[in-house]
């Protein structure tokens, strides 16, 4: 039995439409990508605060430029008033500590790469000798680490307690509490700025001074040593 349905036989103007509608869909989709990526980068770098009046005002993001080291710069003179402070004390025993585990480190490398060479050389009296200094050291090496890790538990402590005592002297001074929670809204969770966000900046200085003086002094040492 014959098909009852008939087929077209593709002409140019099949092929042309179907050319049409293809350009204008792609068209389409480049317009609507482009048009949305620029909206969604914006939401993404402005937030909106509502203030007390109702009003949505821009708030741009926190960036790493000279307003933001001068407010770090302000800060540090608060945490460590002066060289002959306590705090520059502490520092100081930190940047020593930091300098005896460069050099144990350095010593346990070098002890290691012996011990391996004694057991290639199958060299018994070498390697007992070798192994017997690795134990020796042991204890002091320990306590270098553990007196490391106190300088810097009390190092963020004395930065707390400073940065602490200055702000509650400014917050608790003549109707500063009363303005900050009753006529001025800028500054929202004061209690939890002055504990807990107090707390977590005087790890990340303390953590950051660490950071970036036993890279400086691997480097110095091991400058010193090839030299």
């Amino acid at each position: 039995m014959a098909p009852s349905l008939s087929k077209l036989p593709p002409g140019p103007v099949t092929t042309k439409a179907f050319a049409l509608i293809s350009s204008a869909a792609v068209l389409y989709w480049l317009h609507y990508s482009l048009k949305v990526k620029p909206r969604t980068k914006l939401k993404d770098e402005v937030k909106f605060v509502v203030g007390g009046n109702g009003k949505s005002t821009n708030k741009q993001k926190i960036e790493v430029n000279s307003d933001f080291l001068r407010s770090l710069r302000s800060i540090i003179r608060i945490l460590v008033p002066s060289i002959c402070s306590k705090e520059s004390g502490y520092m100081l025993l930190v940047a020593s500590c930091l300098m005896l585990r460069s050099i144990c480190d350095i010593w346990m490398i070098h002890n290691a790469t012996l011990i391996e060479s004694a057991i290639i050389s199958r060299d018994y009296n070498t390697f007992k000798n070798y192994l017997v200094d690795l134990f020796v050291s042991m204890p002091t090496i320990s306590l270098v680490n553990n007196m490391l890790r106190y300088s810097l538990s009390t190092l963020k402590l004395q930065f707390r307690s400073r940065l602490s005592n200055h702000l509650y002297t400014n917050y608790l001074k003549g109707f500063t509490y009363y303005k900050m929670n009753n006529l001025d809204n800028r500054i929202s969770n004061a209690d939890q700025l002055l504990t807990q966000d107090v707390d977590k900046f005087c790890d990340s200085v303390v953590d950051l001074y660490s950071n970036l003086s036993k890279p400086t002094l691997d480097i110095v040492i091991y400058v010193k040593g090839l030299t």
